[in-house]
């Protein structure tokens, strides 16, 4: 056959398992409608509750898009999950998966790490999370959340919009957020932000515990958080304040950037 098609009882709580070649296999389609081609021959699973599609070899590759719902991304390495309330489709061992938000609803990714060095990039209209051999990325999420847990240097690079953009930095994460994106990291070791596409832009740092290190020049400031060590680079944002303690070190000035010492958060 060059096409089979499965269909489920809408309503019901049925499970379709989908299983790829040695070759480079394609998934396309959406949450309860999902089209695997594998090996020259499409297969279709429609309205089952949960598909389950695994990779066996090859550079397999899978773009899916959400519901109207409100809906969910679970991305660990090699192991990728979109889901709702009413529907699951999960794929294992893919190298690159490739969500889209294009029908409405609070759409909300999470990214987690490998033991390896990983890079995860955040803009305004995508995210992505390499983790080596894998490649995750969302579009138009309007929340995305990635974390940094299971070692390696991981690095995260965080782009604004056109818009008026803030970045928070705490001790546990930094979040650079917009009219209609928000990309949290959390505890990654480096993180570089950028406000290079206009608007007027501005950074809110808070210490954390220990005695923590601000190094302001003419166009960056570098931040080093020391209950984590993360490192955190600001470059051509509008105005800048850091809330820190009396202990905390900074070298440097710049019309830009305020230093408030002993204040609250």
């Amino acid at each position: 056959f060059e096409s089979v098609t499965f269909v489920a009882t809408p309503g019901s709580q049925d499970t379709a398992l989908l299983f790829g070649t040695k070759g480079s296999d394609r998934l396309s389609g959406r949450l309860g409608d999902v089209l695997l081609n594998s090996g020259g021959v499409n297969v279709r699973a429609t309205n089952f509750w949960t598909t389950v599609i695994r990779s066996a070899g090859g550079t397999d590759t899978a773009e899916l898009d959400d519901s109207p719902q409100d809906d969910f991304v679970f991305s660990f390495p090699g192991d990728v999950t979109l889901f709702n309330l009413d529907l699951t489709v999960r794929i294992y061992g893919f190298a690159y998966a490739h969500v889209y938000s294009r029908y409405g609803g609070f759409d909300t990714a999470y990214f987690y790490d490998s033991p390896g060095d990983d890079l995860f990039v955040g803009r305004q209209d995508f995210s992505s999370f390499t983790t080596s051999p894998y490649f995750s990325r969302v579009k138009s999420f309007d929340a995305v959340y990635a974390y940094s847990r299971s070692g390696g240097y991981d690095t995260a690079r965080l782009y604004d919009s056109s818009g008026n953009d803030e970045l928070t930095i705490r001790p546990l994460y930094v979040r650079l957020e917009g009219r209609g994106f928000s990309n949290r990291v959390e505890t990654f070791a480096a993180v570089a932000a950028y406000s290079s596409s206009g608007g007027f832009d501005r950074v809110f740092g808070y210490s954390s515990t220990g005695r923590d290190q601000v190094t302001v020049t003419s166009s960056v400031t570098e931040c080093i958080l020391a209950d984590t060590q993360t490192v955190v680079w600001s470059r051509g944002f509008k105005q800048e304040t850091y809330s820190l303690d009396q202990t905390d070190i900074v070298t440097g000035a710049a019309a830009r950037v305020t230093v408030n010492r002993g204040q609250p958060e």
